[in-house]
């Protein structure tokens, strides 16, 4: 045990080890951090003349006389661009990612919002796609950065909620963009929804990093996805219990489905039924709502509409 024992490990990865994070100042040790605002007034600004700099300074282009941004807050990434939808009734390749209940999940799309009777057709798509930033390639960017940068790159302070973060994540200890949801100040806890795949989780502050702006190019890929058509056994009111949830997770296991769209709402969330392909039987079209049905842990809202498309 001793001979893996490493003194300076604590502190080398502790939350001190930043350039952000002077111990040594006393408004540091009071407040947690040093406003970033405090002095940094171009001085050239300050007495009337224009910075050679321009937009390259490291800082603030106030004139003299004029108060700066207030010294307790900074501007932090709250949002990056959303897949675009697509039309309703188009048919898209999907993934479950995370699933809340039968009805609430989040899906993946690997093709984006494009159907999938299209890029079987368009070869020039498929090109175009296969040199496009996807969500393999922009983990395995994230990972090599970030696990080299094992100190803290930010101040002591309070993450912001909707804050968009890079995070560690707890079970495999991978590196994801997440949006901050919720923190707890007394354990130094912050509750992160992984916004590339739906799941959510508390971690300790110490796994979380800025975003660098690089890692902001591709769309969020987790789209939060709602089965139409059932609901609950006893109603809506009901709610689902455990057992409807494993028999949706055993059918989605695995699987890319196929997504037919209803609709979408202003806020990104789509409305779809869902569809995969018996492996056993190519020919037979497996309605994942009907499945729910006929497994005794959902009920149809409404009588179910037959499969008038077929997946061409």
């Amino acid at each position: 045990m001793m001979r893996n024992w490493n003194p300076l490990e604590a502190d080398y990865l502790g939350d001190h080890n930043s350039y952000h994070v002077d111990v040594t100042d006393a408004q540091v040790a009071v407040q947690g951090y040093k406003p970033d605002h405090e002095g940094q007034v171009c001085k050239f600004f300050a007495r009337g003349d224009k910075c050679f700099r321009a937009e390259n300074c490291p800082y603030e282009h106030v004139a003299g006389g004029e108060d700066l941004a207030p010294p307790d807050r900074s501007e932090v990434l709250c949002y990056a661009r959303d897949l675009r939808c697509a039309a309703p009734g188009a048919w898209l390749a999907a993934d479950v990612s995370a699933i809340y209940n039968p009805q609430h999940f989040y899906v993946v799309l690997p093709f984006g919002s494009h159907p999938v009777d299209r890029l079987r057709n368009d070869v020039a798509l498929q090109r175009r796609l296969e040199l496009e930033e996807n969500l393999d390639s922009l983990m395995t960017d994230m990972n090599e950065h970030y696990s080299r940068a094992v100190y803290r790159d930010r101040p002591l302070v309070s993450l912001a909620l909707g804050e968009i973060v890079a995070a560690l994540h707890m079970a495999d200890e991978t590196w994801c963009r997440a949006r901050v949801v919720d923190t707890n100040d007394d354990d130094c806890t912050v509750e992160v929804l992984y916004i590339d795949y739906g799941n959510m989780e508390w971690l300790p502050e110490r796994r979380v990093r800025m975003l660098l702006s690089r890692f902001t190019r591709l769309p969020f890929q987790a789209v939060e996805c709602f089965l139409e058509g059932i609901e609950p056994p006893g109603g809506d009111g009901a709610g689902w219990n455990e057992d409807a949830t494993r028999v949706a997770e055993d059918l989605v296991d695995g699987r890319t489905l196929t997504a037919k769209v209803v609709s979408w709402e202003e806020n990104g969330m789509l409305h779809a039924e869902l569809y995969y392909i018996d492996s056993d039987c190519p020919t037979n079209i497996v309605d994942i709502g009907a499945a729910l049905v006929e497994s005794g842990v959902a009920r149809y809202v409404s009588s179910p509409q037959s499969l008038n498309n077929t997946m061409h």
